[in-house]
């Protein structure tokens, strides 16, 4: 950039500043996604059953609204923490959305464990 710029328009560029009131950023407080994924699989993990949506009756499922309360009560999120990692669990292909490829949503949808 140096050598393209005279930086005389450096008022248009834009500069991330970390707060130096954080001493954890982001990425470190939120959990790991292998130990998440485990977590989900094993007998105190989510509740996976028959679900209804709609007309149609779905096995082995759970809702978002389901995975974003569990990952709250499990792993101390904030509801947009725990929206971030069930998108990235999707991301990964560790849950899908039961019908098609549907964003996660921490609502009623239904989804399934890989």
């Amino acid at each position: 950039v140096a050598s393209e710029h005279d930086f005389a328009d450096a008022f248009l560029f834009f500069r991330f500043v970390a707060n130096a009131n954080d001493g954890v950023t982001s990425h470190e407080s939120l959990p790991d996604l292998d130990a998440v994924a485990r977590r989900l699989r094993d007998p105190d993990g989510i509740a996976v059953g028959a679900r209804r949506r709609h007309l149609l009756w779905y096995d082995n499922s759970f809702s978002g609204r389901a995975l974003s309360g569990w990952l709250r009560a499990r792993f101390a999120l904030t509801s947009a923490a725990a929206t971030g990692v069930a998108t990235a669990l999707m991301l990964r292909g560790d849950v899908l959305h039961v019908f098609d490829d549907r964003p996660f949503e921490p609502t009623g949808e239904l989804y399934r464990l890989r």
